[in-house]
């Protein structure tokens, strides 16, 4: 993967993340589809796919984020 790709790559994993993150405050966890998510971020689902199994991908890895900064906070 070139440099502009893998660029682009991350900005539509931040774009995705940050989507979830503002749906998950304004609804639950159930109702966010990926079609939502897509048409908020203004990507292909194949994109979403790309990135993510599915919603719940997204929230596993929101997870993992979330700990690793505690991780950094706690050393």
């Amino acid at each position: 993967m070139n440099k502009k790709a893998n660029e682009q790559y991350k900005s539509n994993e931040r774009e995705i993340l940050d989507v979830f993150t503002r749906l998950l405050e304004e609804k639950d966890l159930q109702k966010i589809t990926v079609k939502e998510i897509c048409e908020d971020a203004h990507i292909n689902r194949s994109t979403f796919y790309n990135h993510f199994e599915d919603v719940y991908g997204v929230l596993e890895k929101m997870w993992i984020i979330h700990v690793e900064n505690m991780k950094y906070i706690f050393r």
